[in-house]
């Protein structure tokens, strides 16, 4: 670790010793992010019902949900950090499991720990599972690249090119991670398009449930898919790839105003990803809270923001590709 990250985690570490001096509260991390989870999910349920009994359209149902469901993401990447209940594990596992069941287009949390944590150690290599799966690296005026962000569907696209590069993990658990949320939104979408196709006919024999599928469409899965696709744009552009030497080249930030409506349903990702490589333990919402204090001793030190250029570079750190 260079330097210059250096600087950028001891500013991290004074600025949050600072914060939870001034608010004591700040000591009841696991109770907060209990609290958060409860929030989110409770907001998501009431939007949806909401939605279902004609109080508010689509649209506001939609972006509503699609952010409450981003704040439950960054709880589950604290927890594969172990930031939340760290000794208990049954907890964390159930914490786990209620944030997959709201979150239907995401993989095994359990899967993606290890994914996770390889990819902060491999962070920008051609073998990173995790940016690869999500099209770092991929063309973004090709069709495969805007197919594999949508979401885990097309992952697999990627699989071979990964383990050419010596990517560890292999493709059936990663099927596997798929089950059962995602191969079940999978069959309702594919359910549901089929309904709207046909209409009310003697072959769509569950049509006469459609405003219940419409509610589950409009208040569950596609809430899920905006926030999935915004995260996935953001994440696979932010970090670089294919030619990271060292851990200030992994990741850049994004916090021009531009990013706003990708940020809302992402909790503002593309902002504080960076924080988070160079001083992953710390909770994200601490982590939302410093960065603007953060970000000049970053950009002294070197942190790119708002590096449009990568969409030209194909993510690469360098103009010039690696031979």
């Amino acid at each position: 670790m260079g330097y210059s990250c250096h600087s950028i985690r001891k500013a991290i570490q004074a600025g949050e010793a600072d914060l939870r001096k001034a608010h004591p509260w700040l000591q009841y991390q696991d109770l907060i992010a209990a609290s958060l989870l409860v929030f989110s999910l409770g907001g998501f349920v009431m939007t949806g019902v909401a939605y279902y009994q004609g109080m508010i359209p689509a649209w506001l149902c939609i972006v509503t949900n699609a952010f409450l469901l981003s704040i439950g993401h960054e709880i589950e990447h604290d927890l594969i950090h172990q930031i939340y209940f760290a000794r208990q594990k049954f907890l964390r596992d159930v914490l786990f499991a209620v944030g997959w069941l709201s979150r239907c287009t995401t993989i095994s949390p359990w899967v993606r720990t290890r994914i996770h944590h390889f990819h902060h150690k491999h962070s920008g290599e051609l073998k990173d599972a995790e940016e690869g799966l999500i099209g770092n690296g991929l063309d973004y005026k090709g069709i495969k690249r805007w197919l594999v962000m949508l979401g885990p569907w097309a992952a697999p696209l990627q699989a071979k090119t990964l383990w050419k590069h010596g990517c560890p993990f292999r493709l059936w658990p990663m099927i596997f991670s798929l089950f059962p949320m995602v191969m079940a939104t999978t069959v309702f979408v594919l359910y549901w398009g089929l309904l709207r196709a046909l209409g009310p006919n003697e072959f769509s024999w569950g049509y006469q449930y459609m405003p219940l599928w419409n509610a589950l469409m409009v208040g569950y899965v596609a809430p899920n898919m905006l926030r999935m696709f915004c995260l996935q744009f953001i994440s696979s552009t932010i970090h670089y790839f294919e030619d990271v030497q060292e851990l200030g080249e992994q990741t850049q930030v994004f916090n021009a105003w531009y990013w706003l409506p990708l940020q809302i349903f992402c909790f503002n990702f593309g902002a504080t990803h960076a924080l988070h490589h160079i001083f992953p333990n710390q909770p994200f919402y601490i982590r939302q809270w410093l960065a603007p204090r953060v970000y000049p001793v970053m950009r002294a030190n070197g942190i790119r923001f708002n590096d449009v250029g990568t969409f030209a570079r194909n993510n690469r750190y360098r103009s010039d590709p690696v031979i």
